[in-house]
């Protein structure tokens, strides 16, 4: 079949046609070949025959795209952007169990025994890892602090300090039992976007003692999403009050522990750290160093967002598609990047049936406008489709909440 299509490889790119432009060569094709008044409608024999060639063609196009895009980086996908991992000896971060350390409160000396569980109010189940027992205290209690895992994976998991409370089958000895610091560590399976940014980052630098090779190093580690650095090469305190000469490292992500021995790891005798997180390791000859780094701060984004359509407007999928694709946008976002409001528009005014959008965005659902989010050095963007309001001019707008105990208040425009 002789199809007078100029697509496929060219010299700015792939080019793939439409399935209606493959039908319509097709149909031509079959007219040149057959006679011009044959019948083309879509019961017509020659309609469905064209039809049906020109969808497997059209398919082939669009997997002869997808392996085209596979050879880089940058445009690679699913399995073609874990091969381009496997090249820069890496591998995609598969999902992970929340880490925490829990503190146990005992009626005297208790053997806690591994698989022991606890959770917080909303039903995040932790279990211990190894058998503990209480120990005397100065002030004549019982206690110990044990490692616990998540019994989930993702980041769903990960819980704020004092909220692992609650003893899953409750036990006459066992008091209290609390977590003083956050659990971290648990991470969902790494999207292609984190994993290519990896890959670009390792193609900058391996992990070595030099800022960019540590960057590398820590981005690696399981639970880590992003990695930021405030150096301070001066001899004062600078602007973020980080003392002189030192690098100030915020994580996105990862477990205390994982990222501490990162650092004696790969640190060597090169920068000094500062943070409010610190540990210490001990080093190839046994002594015990101290390391210093911080968590980065997730910035929930809020975001209204008001629609004139018209009677191309998808109204089963459209709200949740405006949803996603600003989600998709704030989360592509690096840390320290500003959020820029105009560039949540292009997506949205490219969807059918929408005639107009206005956009409000701001870190408080009560306080939101029209201008961009200034991001500090160590915050990172997060965008959820829960905190995205999508309605038309019959639809009030959520503008803010107000939690009790048993209840939460909704507050409309």
């Amino acid at each position: 079949m002789a199809l007078d299509l100029k697509y496929g490889l060219s010299s700015s790119g792939f080019l793939v046609p439409t399935y209606e432009e493959v039908l319509d060569a097709v149909q031509t094709d079959f007219q040149r070949r057959f006679g011009e008044d044959i019948p083309l409608t879509a019961n017509s024999n020659f309609g469905i025959l064209s039809m049906s060639f020109s969808y497997f063609i059209s398919k082939y196009f669009q997997q002869l795209q997808l392996f085209y895009y596979d050879a880089y980086v940058t445009t690679a996908t699913d399995t073609g952007l874990d091969r381009q991992a496997s090249n820069a000896g890496i591998t995609r971060n598969d999902s992970s169990q929340s880490q925490a350390t829990l503190h146990i409160v005992t009626d005297g000396e208790y053997l806690i025994e591994a698989g022991t569980q606890f959770e917080t109010a909303d039903g995040i189940v932790f279990d211990v890892i190894n058998d503990v027992v209480t120990t005397r205290q100065s002030d004549g209690s019982w206690s110990v602090d044990v490692n616990a895992n998540s019994d989930d994976y993702g980041a769903y998991t990960n819980t704020p300090a004092n909220s692992i409370t609650i003893i899953s089958d409750p036990d006459d000895n066992i008091i209290s039992v609390n977590n003083p610091e956050a659990s971290n560590g648990g991470m969902d399976r790494e999207t292609d976007d984190l994993l290519r940014r990896r890959i670009i980052t390792e193609t900058i630098a391996n992990p070595s003692g030099t800022i960019n090779g540590i960057i590398t190093a820590l981005t690696n580690l399981s639970g880590v999403k992003q990695v930021g650095a405030v150096q301070n090469p001066l001899g004062t305190v600078d602007s973020y009050g980080n003392p002189p000469y030192t690098v100030h490292l915020y994580v996105l992500g990862g477990a205390k522990q994982d990222i501490l021995n990162a650092l004696a790891t790969y640190s060597g005798f090169g920068p000094m750290f500062t943070g409010s997180e610190s540990g210490q390791v001990a080093d190839d000859s046994g002594t015990m160093r101290t390391y210093y780094f911080d968590y980065a701060t997730p910035i929930p984004i809020h975001v209204n967002v008001k629609l004139k359509t018209n009677s191309n407007w998808d109204a089963d999928s459209g709200i949740g598609e405006v949803k996603e694709l600003i989600a998709d946008y704030i989360n592509s976002l690096s840390m320290g990047a500003n959020v820029v409001l105009t560039k949540m528009y292009p997506d949205i005014y490219s969807m059918d049936g929408v005639d107009e959008a206005t956009i409000l965005i701001g870190r408080d659902p009560s306080n939101l406008s029209s201008q961009d989010i200034q991001v500090d050095k160590y915050e990172v963007p997060q965008g959820s489709t829960d905190w995205i309001n999508v309605g038309d001019d019959n639809t009030a707008m959520l503008t803010g909440y107000t939690s009790t105990t048993n209840s939460i208040k909704l507050d409309f425009e």
